[in-house]
């Protein structure tokens, strides 16, 4: 399995790894969930770190609950 590091998302993420094996939607999903955890699940902040809207968060988030 190869791993790699997150690179261009701050300091903080340089120590996250992530699957890059995985189809793309889950490697997505994972940034997100490590990204909300980061923020202590705000939302706002989630989305202004990842540079997409707070609908677009929760439009990808609820998408993942009806998988």
């Amino acid at each position: 399995t190869r791993f790699m590091s997150v690179r261009g998302l701050g300091d903080v993420y340089k120590r996250q790894q992530f699957d890059f094996t995985k189809p793309l939607a889950e490697i997505e999903l994972d940034v997100i969930r490590y990204v909300l955890n980061d923020v202590n699940m705000n939302q706002q902040k989630a989305a202004q770190r990842l540079g997409i809207s707070r609908s677009t968060l929760w439009r990808k988030l609820s998408s993942d609950q009806h998988r």
